[in-house]
């Protein structure tokens, strides 16, 4: 008769490998991955300096996300997703997909998986943004603290672009909310309300010049060479408008 397990046990049984992990820089492939919703994010102080509990943070707070499960991770590494960095996913488990074995990177093919881990110990994580195709972020120094360039990186860090005022408000309409101000592609600043809750009437709103929906003129002011600081609204890449 065969040994009954856990679901959690046979799951370690089906995905892990025994690999031995190599994470230098030249070994990682994908970062900016290619892989759909989940994306590898480092936290603020550089590579492998997430415990669990700071991961399920990170992409909470810093990307309105939540920390990436294992089957959305198979999908992304289906859909082409790849990167030597080991990082956190739900389940308190640490894996990495790979398309093809590479030696610095376990020389092996697949979901590659430390299995469970300790808590304590620190990684990347891998987070998946709730099906978004607009996301907020805020930058490392806290809410309000981006330059437009600054912004502009944040957004292509995770192999995304900034959004376009067209695209938050797509995804306005389809129930996005987002009180902070936050960078748009062409160095306007806005939010997203719903119901008030912004203290403002529903609508994505501008901090300076006029709010299209509003039918007014259409201007502003371009902020993209000021020191001003916000968050930014960026947009999955290959969404278009």
């Amino acid at each position: 008769m065969a040994a009954k397990c856990t679901i959690a046990a046979c799951l370690v049984v089906l995905v892990v490998h025994d690999a031995i992990v190599s994470t230098d820089a030249a070994a990682v492939r994908g970062s900016a991955q290619t892989g759909g919703d989940v994306f590898l994010v480092q936290g603020c102080k550089g590579k492998k300096t997430l415990n669990f509990y700071d991961a399920r943070k990170e992409c909470s707070q810093r990307y309105g996300a939540t920390i990436a499960g294992y089957r959305q991770l198979r999908q992304a590494w289906l859909n082409g997703l790849e990167s030597c960095n080991p990082g956190w996913i739900s389940m308190w488990m640490v894996m990495y997909p790979m398309q093809r074995a590479r030696m610095l990177c376990g020389n092996r093919r697949g979901l590659i998986s430390l299995g469970f881990t300790h808590l304590k110990k620190e990684y990347d994580v891998y987070c998946y943004p709730n099906g978004r195709n607009v996301y907020s972020v805020i930058g490392c120094g806290g809410s309000l603290s981006l330059t437009y360039d600054q912004a502009v990186d944040e957004c292509e860090r995770r192999g995304d672009v900034i959004a376009t005022y067209e695209q938050l408000y797509a995804e306005w309409e389809k129930g996005f909310e987002y009180c902070g101000p936050g960078w748009l592609a062409d160095g306007r600043v806005g939010y997203a309300s719903q119901a008030q809750t912004c203290n403002e009437e529903p609508g994505v709103r501008l901090v300076t010049g006029d709010d299209i929906e509003e039918g007014g003129s259409g201007l502003f002011e371009d902020l993209r060479f000021s020191t001003e600081k916000y968050d930014v609204f960026c947009s999955r890449q290959g969404i278009l408008d």
